[in-house]
């Protein structure tokens, strides 16, 4: 165990998360760069499960800060401002996420001149 693991038991959630869900996100990425249309159920898709990492990160750090496991609360105690880091990165994704899913699945986009030209 190397003594980073013992500061922070989190990085294998935190990793295989972020393998399944760019596994999936790249895949579809590069299927839509072959000419294959997308459908718009995909799409809503992906961007869910981008929303679900962002969630599920912050759950891993509450749970990883106040969990009742012995080494809970180590990460918050030996490195602070790793966690920090972490909370801000994970909020910050999730705000941009749920923008992102609320003006391309939510609202209805108003249609400008060049789109009523073209």
């Amino acid at each position: 165990m190397t003594y980073y693991t013992r500061l922070n038991n989190t990085n294998p959630y935190f990793a295989g998360m972020n393998l399944v869900v760019h596994s999936i996100m790249y895949t579809w990425y590069a299927a839509t760069r072959t000419g294959w249309k997308s459908p718009r159920v995909v799409m809503i898709f992906i961007t869910l499960i981008q929303l679900i990492q962002m969630v599920g990160g912050i759950i891993f750090v509450f749970i990883s800060i106040f969990g009742e496991h012995e080494s809970c609360g180590m990460w918050l105690k030996r490195e602070p401002y790793g966690l920090i880091a972490c909370v801000f990165m994970y909020a910050s994704f999730l705000v941009l996420f749920t923008e992102l899913f609320v003006n391309n699945y939510i609202l209805k986009k108003k249609k400008t001149l060049k789109d009523k030209t073209a």
